[in-house]
């Protein structure tokens, strides 16, 4: 990528170097997409790190194949476009994602962050249905569905995504 995408990828993920998988536009749709969470998470740097890697490896990273599988498409004019996809990760990242946020609390209210981020999710694999949802255009959240699953067949190349999540210190 050229200089100025590097420095735009590496201040939102900076665990994503050299070579990109994305965009400037994809980057930048998952930068604004993510950015409507930010405000709640901000309190806990590891709850936040661990949430934008979620979304960082799931666009950018050069070694989504691996971890994602497209499962549905659509034609919109001449152009295809994902619909679904399965994004395999490894339940202890989405445990330690979860563990890391679900008690982060935002505003005076003292209201739980995972409340607004995760529709008040009791375990990572609700928060992962709620943020799998499709959302309707020009609204907060997925463009396409995605089903996080951590049963990658190994057998076809598929291995889940396995970031070592970050810790409250």
């Amino acid at each position: 990528p050229d200089d100025l995408l590097s420095a735009k990828i590496q201040s939102l993920c900076p665990t994503i170097t050299g070579s990109i998988c994305c965009t400037e536009a994809q980057f930048d749709t998952l930068r604004s997409q993510v950015q409507q969470a930010i405000p709640f998470l901000v309190g806990c740097p590891a709850c936040l790190r661990n949430f934008l890697n979620l979304f960082c490896e799931l666009t950018c990273s050069p070694n989504q194949s691996q971890f994602i599988n497209v499962t549905s498409i659509s034609q919109t004019k001449n152009n295809s476009t994902v619909d679904g996809i399965d994004y395999y990760i490894t339940d202890t990242f989405g445990e330690g994602l979860f563990d890391s946020c679900k008690d982060v609390k935002f505003g005076s209210a003292n209201t739980k962050a995972i409340d607004f981020v995760g529709s008040g999710a009791k375990n990572f694999k609700e928060l992962f249905a709620f943020l799998g949802q499709k959302a309707a255009p020009k609204l907060p959240g997925s463009p396409y569905a995605i089903n996080f699953r951590s049963d990658a067949d190994v057998s076809v190349g598929m291995k889940p995504m396995n970031f070592c999540p970050s810790t409250a210190s």
